[in-house]
């Protein structure tokens, strides 16, 4: 098994797994400003795991998450194999997650957009026009990225915005103790998000994303969300085409039915009428294209 890494600084970083005759890509979308991941972070780590894999283990992911358990590094190893094992088998990775899978799955757009079921907001936007400017029939979500700081200060910005019938309100704050104070006394649900910690069932919703960990990871933390009451979401880091095909395929094989914030990158995967299709072909981009 072979791994190489696209040269430069480019993000997202891919990267390419030869096995078998075949190549499945994969991809790292670091944020810094979201993560206090750097490109150059990962490149690192995975140009160590290209020792690790030539020796083929017997459970690759397993065996570089022991030379460096980088989570955004991981996730383009993880989505390579989960690549690999769908050209294999001829299947998308949907097929492999789950007999049932969506075809399409519901996105939320970032601002007014015709015929979208769902908007989300930043801190800054004025919610009470947005909602008067799109009716009473379409979701609005609103992420503050933490900044309210303390639950108290989330409290009464959250209180504000109550004519707005919000659908949730994303990372209030951060931290799981002020996350589940924010959310016992919140009217509006909360949703986490940056707080990556084990806290399953702390707010009413919890979105993962592909960047930490991968599909399996993302995976995971799926299942103990939901096993512990709240949904889940499936988000993208501004990641690129394997990326958001990944984040498809996770959100089709769980049968999200919320909103996922997946329509980051319209000029591969446009979404209509607030729906995105989930690719057909095997692996994760239909057939290697």
């Amino acid at each position: 098994m072979r791994l190489s890494v696209a040269s430069g600084n480019a993000r997202p970083l891919r990267v390419s797994l030869h096995a078998d005759g075949l190549v499945g890509r994969g991809e790292a979308a670091p944020l810094e400003g979201y993560d206090g991941i750097s490109v150059a972070r990962v490149r690192a780590a995975l140009t160590s795991y290209v020792p690790v894999l030539a020796d083929d283990p017997p459970d690759p992911l397993a065996a570089c998450a022991l030379e460096d358990p980088l989570p955004q590094a991981l996730a383009a190893v993880d989505l390579a194999l989960w690549d690999l094992r769908g050209l294999r088998e001829g299947l998308p990775v949907c097929r492999l997650l789950a007999d049932d899978p969506l075809e399409r799955v519901p996105v939320n757009s970032l601002g007014v957009e015709p015929g979208f079921g769902c908007v989300k907001l930043k801190l800054g936007v004025d919610v009470l026009r947005v909602r008067a400017e799109v009716g009473p029939d379409v979701l609005i979500r609103v992420d503050a990225n933490g900044a309210w700081i303390t639950p108290d200060k989330a409290l009464r910005e959250i209180e504000k915005l109550t004519l707005a019938d919000l659908e949730y309100v994303e990372e209030p704050v951060h931290g799981v103790a002020g996350l589940a104070e924010v959310a016992v006394r919140s009217p509006v649900p909360i949703a986490m998000d940056e707080t990556d910690e084990p806290a399953a069932g702390v707010t009413r919703v919890v979105v993962v994303k592909i960047t930490r960990g991968g599909i399996t990871g993302a995976w995971r933390a799926a299942e103990d969300a939901l096993a512990a009451g709240s949904d889940v979401v499936v988000a993208s880091t501004m990641d690129g085409e394997i990326g958001i095909a990944a984040g498809l395929h996770l959100a089709a094989a769980l049968r999200v039915r919320r909103h996922c914030g997946l329509a980051t990158l319209p000029s591969a995967f446009p979404a209509v009428r607030g729906f995105m299709d989930v690719p057909t072909g095997p692996g994760l981009l239909d057939g290697g294209q």
